[in-house]
C-alpha cells in the first residue's frame, strides 16, 4: 500500500542490507533523489554542498552512525508460535513478503515495472486479508 500511495512521486527504495553494507553509498542516493526533485536555486544549493570538502566530511560522519550491529533481528518462528496462529497463513503471508521483497529490489532501477509487478502480487495480499 505504501508502494502504491507513491506512485507519480520521486522516490528511492534502499534495502535495510545495503544501507548496512555501504552507508555512504545510501547517503549518496538519498542526496541525489533530493536534488533530483529540487527547482533550479535548489540545484544550485545542491552543486556547492556535493563540491564542497566539509559536506564531503558530513556525510562520512552521518554514515559513521550506521553501524552493522544494528542488524539484530532474526525471524524465528517455531511450531510453538505456529500453533496458536493459523500456520498456513502465515506460512502464505511469508511466500507473499518474500516475493514482494524480491519484486522490489528486481525492479529498483524501473520503477513503471516495480509497480507492474507488485500489482501482480495484489490478489494474494485481498486474500491474505479476507
Amino acid at each position: 500500500m505504501a508502494e502504491q500511495a507513491t506512485r507519480g512521486y520521486k522516490r528511492k527504495f534502499i534495502s535495510f542490507d545495503a544501507l548496512l553494507q555501504n552507508p555512504n553509498f545510501a547517503l549518496e542516493e538519498c542526496i541525489n533523489l533530493v536534488k533530483a526533485t529540487e527547482g533550479p536555486e535548489g540545484k544550485e544549493k545542491s552543486i556547492k554542498y556535493t563540491n564542497s570538502p566539509r559536506n564531503h566530511d558530513s556525510l562520512s560522519e552521518a554514515a559513521s552512525f550506521i553501524d552493522k550491529g544494528l542488524k539484530r533481528q532474526q525471524a524465528l518462528t517455531t511450531d510453538d508460535a505456529l500453533t496458536a496462529i493459523n500456520k498456513s497463513r502465515i506460512i502464505k503471508l511469508s511466500a507473499l513478503a518474500e516475493k514482494v521483497y524480491n519484486a522490489i529490489l528486481a525492479n529498483l532501477a524501473d520503477d513503471l515495472e516495480m509497480s507492474r509487478s507488485l500489482d501482480e502480487l495484489r490478489p494474494g495480499v485481498t486474500e491474505l486479508a479476507a
